[in-house]
């Protein structure tokens, strides 16, 4: 009697590792198409905030000590622009197309980093989150290094993981990304730098020194360009450590403990927008590979953490730095769900509550408050255009400890200066002496200047007023017209004789100078 032998039993099909990966980098690049493509209509015309001003004059006229762009310098940011505007394009376009890019970047790292882990449903979650991130589409439409904090952040990020898992060319590369993370954000670098160390080293003194190596060698091909252009390394030790000393004066970890209220304000905020619906998805994410890597997430959560609570955030949009923690956990636990869903309609449907309810956040908070703002300086901006010559002085305000903001709302300083670089725009009152390398008081075209008081401006034939509470600044006798009233903002003109000298004073005060002869006003 022969033996018949059993014939071995398929096992259920499952993609292979290499069709996983191309899976998880065909959503990716779907994802990062669908980020450009949709956040191409709500691209802002006009830098919107201080610092988007700052890296706009950056891009035209490098100078560190006048902010230009402010310190620490941002140098590969504001050069990349350089580059693309020495190629025709606007300079605040060239700003927004680096940002733009950098989203579309991290947006392909998250997914197929995910992808790589939790599969492909894991992959459209975090497509989905990615892309309709009202954090992640707020600081794409508006020139500003967020976007940048992000991106380098989920790259490095990555590069270290697949250092500390597999060796090989990774520490190398993830050196290399590290060093030019510096360039573009330092502080950025300085937070990742703990899980970075600890990934590569860990591995063995070769893998360190590997790594190690590429980090020095990617640092110095920024580093010796950019202290070239600032004046060498004591001028920059200089300039930054005015605004460094005092950033550190309202830090909670200087004693002034009624900031971290603010800072935790702003950090929840940050947070809440990073994922809103899909933070309901992150506790899925716990027995993942990712979330039991937890030495690699609490190097990665808690320097930024840190520095965020006890010394600065002033803003939101510092969470960026830590976003790709929350993309990555909210992906695989929103990718879980999905998976647990045996009906294709409910998974459509999951998805889109998610696009809904997040598009609709964005929509209500990030896109149509920009739309307001753009379209109130641009009306600002038209009504003053008659003025715009270089025989025009602004005068706009800043709150500070020892000057409280005056009565209405006023045109910032820097966005004043890009409105119209025809005129002379000045913050008064002129508190004190500007020194160097703290902020500049006036500014010129893209030339900002320190203006000490009193300081004469000859040739002056109007005074242009760009805040209601400005006009009681004005010496007795003189008359102002309102130029526009737009919104809670009210600009006011003054016609003055360019034979007698404009004088802005210490202490708020206005003095018209006499001609030959003639008494004061």
């Amino acid at each position: 009697m022969s033996e018949i032998s059993e014939c071995p039993q398929p096992e259920p099909t499952q993609p292979a590792a290499g069709e996983a990966t191309l899976l998880a980098a065909a959503v990716a690049f779907v994802a990062a198409v669908a980020v450009v493509l949709l956040r191409l209509p709500g691209l802002s015309r006009l830098p919107l905030t201080w610092d988007g001003v700052q890296y706009v004059l950056g891009v035209l006229h490098y100078d560190l000590a006048m902010h230009e762009p402010h310190p620490p310098g941002y140098f590969l940011y504001v050069m990349t622009a350089r580059a693309l505007h020495l190629l025709g394009i606007d300079a605040h376009l060239a700003l927004l197309t680096a940002g733009l890019a950098a989203c579309a970047i991290t947006t392909w790292m998250i997914v197929f980093w995910v992808g790589r882990m939790g599969g492909q449903w894991a992959a459209a979650g975090a497509a989905v989150l990615c892309v309709f991130s009202p954090m992640c589409w707020m600081v794409a439409i508006d020139p500003n290094t967020y976007a940048f904090a992000g991106m380098l952040s989920a790259v490095v990020g990555y590069l270290s993981w697949r250092a500390w898992r597999e060796g090989g060319w990774w520490p190398a590369l993830s050196g290399a990304a590290l060093g030019l993370a510096a360039g573009y954000r330092p502080t950025t670098a300085l937070f990742l730098a703990p899980l970075w160390v600890w990934c590569v080293f860990s591995g063995g003194p070769r893998r360190g020194v590997t790594g190690l190596a590429a980090l020095v060698v990617a640092t110095a091909a920024w580093v010796l360009p950019f202290l070239s252009t600032v004046g060498g390394l004591t001028q920059y030790m200089e300039i930054s450590g005015r605004l460094g000393g005092g950033m550190m004066q309202f830090a909670p970890l200087s004693g002034n403990f009624a900031q971290l209220g603010v800072h935790l304000m702003f950090l929840l905020t940050g947070a809440v927008s990073v994922l809103m619906l899909g933070w309901l998805f992150v506790p899925r994410a716990s027995g993942t590979e990712f979330a039991r890597s937890r030495p690699f997430l609490a190097l990665w959560l808690l320097p930024a953490l840190a520095f965020f609570v006890l010394v600065h955030t002033a803003h939101p949009h510092y969470v960026m730095v830590l976003a790709p923690v929350a993309l990555i956990a909210g992906g695989l636990g929103l990718g879980r769900a999905l998976a647990a869903q045996t009906d294709r309609w409910r998974r459509v449907a999951l998805l889109a509550l998610i696009v809904v309810v997040n598009g609709a956040f964005t929509w209500a908070n990030v896109v149509r408050p920009q739309m307001a703002t753009q379209a109130h300086l641009l009306e600002i901006q038209e009504a003053c255009l008659p003025y715009a010559s270089p025989g025009t002085v602004a005068l706009t305000s800043i709150a500070s400890a020892s000057s409280p903001a005056p009565r209405g709302e006023w045109v910032a300083f820097r966005a004043a200066m890009y409105l119209w670089p025809e005129m002379i725009v000045c913050i008064f009152p002129l508190e004190r002496p500007a020194e160097p390398g703290l902020m500049p008081n006036a500014g010129h075209g893209i030339k900002s200047a320190a203006l000490v008081p009193p300081a004469v401006l000859n040739g002056t034939t109007t005074l242009l007023l760009l805040g209601e509470g400005m006009v009681d600044y004005l010496p007795k006798g003189v008359e102002a017209e309102l130029v526009v009233a737009a919104d809670a903002t009210r600009i006011y003109a003054v016609q003055l004789d360019p034979a007698r000298p404009l004088v802005l004073q210490a202490g708020g005060r206005i003095w018209l100078a006499p001609r030959n002869g003639e008494g004061a006003q």
